[in-house]
């Protein structure tokens, strides 16, 4: 019943994901909505609104580039023009002393569908070494 929303709301995951890799900063702002909310990578205190999240994610890939990524497993609960979606993917980088690192990507996310388009509103996520993988 909800495939088509499924495969919709896959494909926003992959552009953002993509926009960090590639530190295409206007990608991530047309994947998330203008009020988004919610944790990032390392951020003590909630990131509230869209410019607030690019600017913390520009000062977090200073540090960190994301080379590729894999998904591992994905889900979906829809609730109206609602869908929280939990993920897990594999991502690979260097650290900014060109170290390569292998992580676990853990997120929820919460989508709206705003004008016939899933948006990001809102999101938690978190990093850990790969190795923690159930």
């Amino acid at each position: 019943m909800w495939e088509r929303d499924k495969d919709d709301i896959r494909h926003q995951i992959d552009r953002t994901l993509r926009a960090y890799i590639d530190q295409d900063w206007g990608k991530l702002r047309q994947t998330h909505a203008p009020d988004w909310c919610g944790f990032a990578l390392q951020s003590p205190t909630i990131i509230k609104g869209r410019d607030a999240l690019i600017a913390d994610a520009e000062r977090m890939m200073q540090t960190y580039r994301f080379l590729d990524y894999e998904m591992i497993e994905i889900d979906y609960r829809f609730l109206g023009s609602m869908c929280v979606v939990p993920y897990v993917a594999r991502v690979r980088g260097k650290a900014g002393d060109d170290k390569l690192f292998e992580a676990r990507l853990q997120s929820m996310c919460v989508y709206l569908k705003q004008e016939n388009e899933w948006r990001l509103s809102a999101s938690d996520l978190h990093v850990l070494p790969f190795g923690d993988a159930k």
